[in-house]
């Protein structure tokens, strides 16, 4: 039962490493996005070396970071029609600095670790807590770098408001 339960996780997670792969695919034609020179000032403000991409992409619905050692920051088109460029500077800070604290490997990491002890609910429970805590060190970040809390969180509340939309639509 143990073996069957971790092999079920881990074809979920070889499923989803696998959409991930096609991604990063498919980003690759994509143009490097205007906002790649401000990724690159938050960057060397963050005291990040990592040489990383940012593209605009229709195939995202929320700002996301893939890769470790060459990252890729997708900024979803249609989400930042309605957003002002500070508040932009702020997901792509926040992006960053997932990428400072190597959180795709963490989570890799941890991903294995679920696999491996599903059986018990301490570890789903602790396993969400850390993702909801990495997730609260990167807004910290961002705020820190780009300053302004409100205009930061009206820019999560409109990524929301899209991706109710898009559910809605779906």
């Amino acid at each position: 039962v143990w073996l069957s339960g971790v092999m079920l996780l881990l074809a979920r997670f070889a499923g989803a490493s696998f959409g991930v792969r096609r991604l990063r695919l498919a980003s690759l034609n994509e143009p490097l996005s205007p906002w790649q020179a401000t990724g690159e000032r938050l960057a060397a403000q963050l005291r990040l070396d990592v040489g990383f991409r940012i593209v605009e992409s229709t195939l995202v619905d929320a700002p996301s970071v893939i890769g470790t050692m060459r990252p890729i920051i997708f900024l979803p088109v249609t989400a930042l029609t309605g957003l002002a460029p500070h508040q932009i500077e702020a997901l792509i800070a926040h992006e960053l600095a997932h990428l400072r604290r190597r959180d795709y490997a963490v989570n890799i990491a941890q991903t294995v670790a679920e696999a491996l002890l599903f059986f018990h609910p301490a570890v789903w429970w602790i396993s969400a807590r850390i993702r909801q805590e990495r997730e609260h060190c990167c807004d910290d970040v961002a705020v820190e770098t780009c300053g302004e809390p409100v205009d930061y969180a009206a820019a999560l509340a409109e990524l929301a408001a899209w991706r109710t939309r898009d559910l809605a639509l779906s």
